[in-house]
């Protein structure tokens, strides 16, 4: 979820992966580096801080969690599920999942694909089952629609969570499953009545929130995340802007519960530095990886209610900037259609 701030990821010696940016996640496929079974398998993580890298307290080394995950050939791939609520009444959400599944076989299958969703007090609210036919070798994307009767909203002072299960079986055995939380929930802007979410006007109470946390450090412990956003709450806040980068994926989690909305910013800086070392250097070569890194970890998240693709930018004044904000603005609005930007 995070590794601050340049790290080099070695099987037995080999290099086989290059992170440059501290605040989003990334994902490798160890599989093909591996050593035969019995084999010894020796997995390195090396980190640079060069300093002088940012304005405030980034921290060093590997700060975010760390997950393993052994899957079948046929599986769910990480963040491929986006999930969006297109019709919502008082009666009936209507719920569209757009699914990713790898078939890693050198054979066609042919799997159920199922879901699950879960009402807040964790009885099932809704499920579906399709047969899909996967090609060998190849990424199939599939949509579920499912509805849900009477939905209970995702909102300020009552955050309902929703829960899509997700499961691929074969023969009637499961081989993959992944779980999502998700919000019921709509969000609208407009000058004459601001910021609506679920049609009621609500006023942005809100502060600028950097990653760290205070004397623990930059570490991103679960609990620690959860409590700033609960004093942030006790004080009559809102709203949150991520300054100046993606948070951690506990932060999140945080808001969603306790119903706080959030601003998720991915970038203090573009093409122009303002410290010697900081993500100016990789931005050219770098920023879609890393803007697609955040949203695709992130666009479930009810809390989220817009993306911001940068803070205090030198180039906002210049000619550059505007061809900037546009492939910037052109790449958010391919992966999620449905939040705002900024």
């Amino acid at each position: 979820d995070g590794i601050q701030s340049e790290c080099l990821v070695y099987v037995y010696g080999e290099k086989v992966f290059r992170q440059v940016y501290g605040y989003t996640p990334f994902n490798i496929s160890l599989t093909p580096f591996l050593k035969a079974p019995g084999e010894d398998n020796v997995l390195a993580i090396r980190v640079t801080n060069p300093g002088v890298n940012s304005r405030w307290f980034t921290g060093f080394g590997i700060y975010r969690d760390v997950t393993l995950y052994m899957l079948n050939p046929v599986h769910f791939v990480d963040r491929g599920v986006y999930i969006t609520t297109p019709g919502i009444s008082e009666t009936e959400a209507s719920i569209n999942l757009a699914v990713q599944v790898s078939n890693e076989n050198e054979r066609n299958d042919t799997i159920n694909l199922l879901a699950e969703i879960l009402a807040p007090d964790r009885s099932i609210a809704s499920t579906v089952e399709k047969q899909v036919i996967l090609e060998a070798g190849q990424t199939h994307a599939e949509t579920l629609l499912v509805s849900v009767n009477n939905p209970a909203l995702w909102q300020i002072n009552s955050p309902a969570l929703y829960t899509a299960r997700l499961m691929i079986k074969q023969d009637d055995l499961l081989m993959d499953e992944y779980t999502v939380d998700f919000g019921i929930r709509s969000i609208d802007f407009s000058a004459e009545r601001g910021f609506q979410l679920n049609g009621k006007q609500v006023l942005l109470k809100g502060a600028n929130l950097h990653h760290d946390n205070g004397l623990l450090g930059a570490a991103a412990f679960e609990r620690a995340e959860y409590r700033r956003v609960e004093i942030m709450k006790k004080n009559g806040f809102n709203s949150i802007r991520t300054s100046h980068n993606p948070p951690s994926k506990h932060f999140l989690k945080a808001c969603d519960r306790l119903g706080m909305l959030v601003i998720d910013e991915a970038f203090d800086m573009w093409e122009l530095p303002k410290r010697r070392n900081d993500y100016h250097l990789y931005f050219k070569k770098h920023w879609e990886f890393d803007l697609e890194a955040m949203m695709l970890r992130d666009r479930n998240h009810p809390c989220i209610i817009m993306w911001s693709f940068g803070n205090e930018t030198k180039e906002r004044s210049r000619p550059r900037g505007l061809e900037i904000a546009k492939m910037l603005g052109d790449k958010i609005r391919s992966i999620d259609s449905c939040l705002l930007y900024t």
